[in-house]
């Protein structure tokens, strides 16, 4: 694949990202099996660098302690790549029992991140991250609103 190709690729994961709608059964599924065709082949870690994001690193923590149910679990493990032409960043980490894959459209502020705990299923989620300006204090609203 070359890299003309592996952006458009990217972009068409983008656009599936954005369509996803948890109210239609398997609809987060499809866009990570199309993440996972791009990761078969071996462009996206040979056109990659490691990389780091400490907002995602937050996020990606924030949201295991949510699903797992334990404000005080840290990730352990986590690998971080980028791709920067499409500002995409993909990895994996382990939390809690759990072996969990991710990728994330720094652009955007969305990706997908799913978690597998020894089981034939995964859990999916959409993960969405909003800057929050210095000095403001955020707060969570009602729960299953956040």
């Amino acid at each position: 694949m070359s890299e003309k190709q592996l952006i458009t690729q990217l972009a068409a994961l983008k656009q599936a990202l954005r369509a996803a709608d948890a109210k239609e059964a398997g609809s987060f599924a499809r866009v990570f099996h199309a993440f996972f065709d791009i990761t078969d082949g071996p462009d996206l870690m040979r056109l990659g660098k490691p990389g780091k994001n400490p907002e995602l690193r937050a996020a990606l923590e924030r949201m295991s302690r949510e699903f797992l149910g334990d404000d005080t679990l840290t990730l352990s493990g986590i690998k971080i790549a980028t791709y920067a032409p499409a500002g995409f960043f993909h990895g994996l980490f382990f939390v809690s029992g759990a072996h969990a894959t991710f990728f994330y459209f720094g652009g955007e502020r969305q990706g997908l991140v799913s978690y597998n705990r020894g089981s034939l299923t995964s859990d999916i989620f959409r993960i969405t991250t909003v800057p929050i300006p210095d000095g403001a204090t955020p707060v969570t609203g009602p729960r299953g609103t956040a």
